[in-house]
């Protein structure tokens, strides 16, 4: 469908959230989970046309009260011959660097 739009986290968590997650610092990583690179060929083979994938970082900022900012960085497209594996890092590599 046209001008739809799906957010998605694969990192799977949120450093503002200490409960839940396995990272130790707010500088830390971890992996991105591949599952929405799934969806991206899912949605590519079914509409037939490159589907873009806009990464977007966050900056956190601590104070009296936390500031998030949003960075967000070119559009990428998932090339069918290239590895998912590979398409994965970039996204998580253009991530990283907005973040």
């Amino acid at each position: 469908m046209a001008g739809d739009v799906l957010a998605m986290f694969p990192e799977a968590y949120p450093n503002v959230d200490p409960v839940y997650t396995p990272k130790r610092g707010l500088e830390e990583s971890s992996p991105f989970l591949p599952g929405f690179a799934s969806i991206v060929d899912l949605a590519q083979s079914r509409r037939g046309e490159p589907i873009p994938v806009i990464p977007m970082g966050f900056a956190y900022g601590r104070g009296e009260r936390w500031r998030i900012t949003l960075r967000c960085g070119p559009a990428l497209y998932r090339d069918p011959t290239q590895s998912r594996a590979s398409f994965v890092e970039s996204v998580q590599s253009s991530v990283l660097e907005l973040s």
